[in-house]
């Protein structure tokens, strides 16, 4: 059973701003499938809230503060706060996840999988199934 963990990226800041760059993503631990970005996220907005049967994702906060409250099948709980952005969250297949932004936060979702709906675990009762 893998756990999610916080990753940082080796990153080029070359003090123009609004230029940031990460310089490698290889600490990603899967073939990237899909992008998708949530933005203009008001402050206390909450997403999430579902699990997926086999995707996982890493998570970046692109601009703001980001707080992930994640729970992984055998019920163990961590808190995350993505706060840099050379700083990712790896959440594996199997773990639930709520996604509070502090006001205009901006985040970047990596996938290993493209979007099928029938991925998602929507329902918390279902989740605690598997």
């Amino acid at each position: 059973m893998k756990k999610p963990y916080l990753i940082l990226f080796e990153h080029i800041d070359n003090g123009e701003k609004g230029m940031f760059s990460v310089a490698n993503v290889s600490k990603i631990p899967f073939n990237i499938k899909r992008l998708f970005w949530i933005f203009e996220g008001e402050d206390n907005r909450i997403a999430g809230e579902h699990a997926h049967r086999s995707s996982e994702q890493v998570l970046v906060a692109l601009q703001g503060v980001i707080k992930i409250s994640t729970e992984n099948e055998k019920g163990e709980k961590e808190d995350f706060i993505l706060d840099e952005k050379h700083k990712g969250l790896f959440i594996p297949s199997l773990c639930w996840n709520k996604i509070e932004f502090t006001n205009n936060a901006a985040l970047l979702s990596f996938s290993s999988m493209e979007y099928d709906p029938t991925d998602y675990i929507r329902d918390y009762k279902e989740f605690k199934k598997h």
